[in-house]
């Protein structure tokens, strides 16, 4: 019996995927014929090679997934690739433009610490 209303949506661990996509590369790669002891071995040598290089695959593929999803620097919608690419245009024809060149700088934010327009900076306005 189902419940109509229950949660399906299950997660999983960061950093999960990455190690599961690196495993089906090289049991790819490979072909073995045995893939469970294929597997733990993988897992083994990855194991032995993070201890000596400090490194964590699983970790920087969480981190690189965090960045990209995460990273309000991409929500510049079309509007502002809309003025940026007229910015360009003016450039490369040499006219002059009424928006000022640092219009599309981004800084730090002093709360999330994620990257959000310059209020300081004039956007172009449509209606002018």
């Amino acid at each position: 019996m189902s419940i109509p209303f229950s949660n399906t949506h299950h997660r999983i661990p960061p950093g999960f995927a990455n190690l599961l996509e690196g495993l089906a590369r090289e049991v790819l790669r490979e072909q073995p014929e045995d893939i469970p002891a294929f597997a733990a071995n993988y897992f083994e040598e990855l194991l032995d090679k993070r201890e000596k290089t400090k490194f964590d695959p699983a970790e920087w593929g969480a981190k690189l997934d965090d960045r990209f999803y995460n990273n309000k620097a991409f929500e510049v919608g079309w509007a502002g690739i809309a003025a940026l690419m007229g910015l360009v245009l003016m450039q490369c024809t040499g006219l002059k433009s009424k928006i000022s060149p640092n219009a599309f700088e981004l800084h730090v934010g002093p709360k999330t610490g994620h990257s959000t327009p310059d209020e300081a900076s004039p956007m172009p306005n449509r209606g002018e």
